[in-house]
């Protein structure tokens, strides 16, 4: 576990990233007074942000790199990795399996 930490606390740094450029697209929030000047970092005005995919891509990425050695590179956007599509896909079909399996039992 202590050889995966550097890989989560890299993934994590690279998402924290991410939800700042998505915060950022809303600067209207940060710059029409709603901030409180004590705490930066605290917003009155309310922003939603779909976390599922972003922990998706990020679980993906640290399981890539961290077990198969592999950097997909997953929280990138823009990256048209046919692995990593790949990877997301077969873990779609995986859980539809699981789940009629675990539905099977009374």
């Amino acid at each position: 576990m202590r050889d995966l930490l550097p890989i989560i606390q890299n993934v994590s740094h690279q998402l924290k990233s991410v939800f700042m450029a998505n915060l950022s697209g809303h600067s209207e929030y940060f710059h029409a007074g709603r901030v409180s000047h004590d705490q930066p970092w605290m917003c009155t005005a309310s922003v939603e942000i779909d976390v599922l995919p972003w922990l998706s891509r990020s679980a993906l990425d640290c399981i890539c790199e961290g077990v198969l050695g592999y950097h997909s590179n997953a929280i990138d956007l823009g990256n048209d990795n046919q692995y990593t599509e790949a990877l997301r896909m077969l873990g779609c079909v995986c859980f539809r399996y699981l789940k009629a399996y675990i539905h099977s039992f009374p």
